[in-house]
């Protein structure tokens, strides 16, 4: 694998740089690897890239468990491999899982399993959105988001009114892009008060909001 020396394109390090597959490469089942001609990287350093397998497979597991797009079935099979060689993932998932009876919009009714992800995995999962988010914000505007941003998760219910009638609008107009075959969309939608909402759709159904903010000066 060819290395160059740089600056990282996620926490901004100056080291040996190779390519980093985010979304995780993890993600997708084999067969869906060979349909996407150019898969989204950046240039990360060891410790961005190479530290995380373990969070990356819980979240293959984690999207491929709820997605809902036409590589549903491939998906779901890729979990279950992935969990037929993970006792740990396993056991995460039976352990925290549950079928619930829930009715389609016709009033179909079906049953859904429905799993609780702990809080300790539900950091895990974050810190592989975390990179993902920091690797599609350095595509879009060519800056390392750590230098003067700082990243959180968006929570409506907490924004005043007129600033989320504000997001509502500009996402109205905002114009959505996409890598990896149009199986990851993400939209950048910039308020005036300097804020950025990002909002991240992988497979049509798994959704992260997200808000990026200008560092405090100390």
């Amino acid at each position: 694998m060819r290395m160059i020396v740089g600056r990282c394109q996620l926490c901004g390090e100056y080291a040996p740089l190779t390519d980093d597959h985010l979304p995780p490469k993890y993600l997708y089942p084999k067969v869906m690897r060979h349909t996407l001609v150019d898969m989204h990287t950046v240039k990360a350093c060891d410790r961005c890239n190479n530290g995380s397998k373990e969070h990356d497979e819980l979240f293959k597991v984690f999207v491929g468990l709820v997605a809902d797009s036409p590589w549903q079935n491939e998906l779901h099979e890729s979990v279950q491999a992935t969990l037929k060689n993970n006792n740990r993932l396993l056991r995460l998932i039976e352990d925290n899982g549950r079928i619930e009876e829930q009715n389609l919009p016709d009033g179909t009714p079906m049953s859904v399993r429905v799993v609780k992800i702990p809080p300790e995995s539900r950091d895990q999962i974050q810190a592989v959105v975390d990179r993902m988010i920091k690797g599609l914000f350095f595509r879009k505007y060519s800056e390392v988001l750590v230098d003067q941003h700082q990243l959180g998760m968006f929570i409506p219910e907490a924004l005043h009114p007129t600033k989320l009638a504000e997001m509502q609008s500009a996402s109205q107009s905002a114009i959505w892009e996409s890598i990896n075959n149009g199986t990851v969309r993400f939209l950048f939608i910039t308020l005036e008060n300097g804020d950025i909402v990002v909002v991240v759709n992988l497979f049509e159904t798994v959704e992260f909001d997200y808000v990026i903010q200008k560092k405090q000066v100390q």
